[in-house]
């Protein structure tokens, strides 16, 4: 449940990132939030993103 709602918050913070990137003037600015943005979608939980595509119907191969 913890891990869940950890994932939940992550994903706002994802969210929130990306608008803020998106509407970013400066360079500077921009590249700040990218690497912010990237360090987040990286600390994804393995639960998450198998949550994830199962959600969006993408099936992972077996190793």
């Amino acid at each position: 449940m913890i891990a869940r709602l950890s994932d939940w918050l992550r994903e706002r913070r994802i969210a929130h990132l990306r608008q803020q990137f998106a509407t970013a003037y400066t360079i500077a600015d921009r590249r700040r939030l990218w690497l912010r943005l990237r360090d987040e979608i990286n600390d994804r939980s393995p639960d998450q993103v198998q949550r994830m595509e199962r959600a969006r119907g993408l099936a992972r191969s077996p190793e």
